[in-house]
């Protein structure tokens, strides 16, 4: 029988005080790199044939169960993604650029499982309510015909919701909390970095995928750029073809292909890149903040980002029999505590046929 215990230490949602902690978060969100794809040198004499393309049914859904491992705990939770036509205005109706783009809406979330937490407890679905209200804040997501992520819509809807929930766990502090997380998340730097993580699941589903060229069992190195608010860090990207899945492994289904890329960004470049992101953000986002004050970029003194994504796919649909990101960070910043992260995030797609 699952024992009972606080929930507190099973949290998916916290409230720092420190500037710092904040753009640690924002840097750990793991974006597609920007720059140079796997896609962008001719394709090798050897590769395969097939060539990636964007297939899902329009519209249609599939079921994603996600497992979610941080601080050594898991979480289970299962939800419903759906493919729709976006509808555009009189004024966008002439623009081929959105003729045949597409949203992309998460629905339906429920826990399944969260380790040492019995699930069947009132008290406990009382304290989950807040966290699934968080994760039905999501925004729809604008990807073209390719399956390329392009945006969001409803980002100040999100902001507001999430603004609302993660204040009310402050009592008579809320208020103020609320409106200097308002300030911080609006700033122009904090937005655009929202806006690209948004797309983080999106693109380790298709988005990172479309263009692929790199030939079964090789990889490829590349110089690639994490973008930052207005600002990029250096970073090498390596792509890896792992080749054919066995159908065994895959459900008894043919045609899977193993697809992983790794994101690695460190050294000096790295530390200035993130230097500059928290001098505009302690200039911008912190200035309602009782913290705010000049940042001296000289205190950023490690910065070590290794982001791992994994997909089982088949490279005629796009459409994923399972994914991963892998994040293993850490920021140390003088006089603030060191920042260490690790998040590893499964998912599970249940095609209907």
């Amino acid at each position: 029988m699952m024992h009972r215990s606080r929930l507190s230490s099973h949290r998916t949602v916290s409230i720092s005080p420190t500037c710092y902690v904040m753009a640690f978060a924002l840097v750990t969100t793991g974006v597609r790199a920007q720059g140079e794809s796997p896609a962008t040198k001719a394709p090798d004499a050897t590769q395969a044939a097939t060539q990636p393309t964007f297939d899902w049914p329009v519209p249609g859904s599939v079921t994603v169960t996600e497992h979610t491992t941080k601080k050594g705990k898991t979480m289970h939770m299962r939800y419903q993604v759906q493919l729709r036509p976006r509808e555009v205005s009189k004024d966008e109706a002439g623009d081929d650029a959105t003729a045949n783009e597409l949203l992309v809406s998460l629905r339906s979330f429920e826990f399944v499982k969260i380790d040492g937490v019995d699930l069947e407890q009132p008290a406990v679905r009382e304290q989950l309510a807040p966290a699934l209200a968080m994760a039905a804040a999501i925004p729809d997501l604008i990807v073209d015909a390719r399956g390329n992520y392009v945006g969001t819509i409803g980002m100040d809807e999100t902001i507001r919701r999430v603004v609302t929930e993660l204040s009310k766990s402050d009592g008579a502090h809320g208020d103020a909390k609320a409106a200097q997380m308002r300030a911080a998340l609006e700033s122009p730097s904090m937005r655009a970095t929202l806006e690209a993580s948004a797309g983080q699941f999106w693109n380790a589903w298709v988005g990172g995928w479309n263009q692929w060229d790199v030939p079964n069992g090789k990889q490829r190195e590349l110089a690639t750029k994490l973008p930052l608010g207005s600002f990029a860090m250096p970073a090498k990207l390596i792509a890896q073809n792992l080749g054919p899945v066995d159908p065994k492994e895959a459900g008894g289904k043919d045609g899977y292909v193993k697809l992983r890329t790794v994101t690695l960004a460190t050294g000096p470049e790295a530390c200035k890149a993130y230097a500059d992101y928290l001098a505009q953000l302690f200039a911008s986002s912190m200035k309602h903040s009782p913290e705010a004050k000049d940042f001296d970029p000289d205190k950023v003194k490690k910065i070590d980002i290794r982001t791992s994504v994994e997909v089982v796919t088949q490279l005629g649909n796009l459409r994923p029999l399972s994914a991963s990101t892998t994040k293993n960070h850490v920021v140390e910043i003088e006089g603030a505590a060191s920042q260490r992260f690790f998040e590893r995030r499964v998912y599970e797609f249940d095609w209907k046929e």
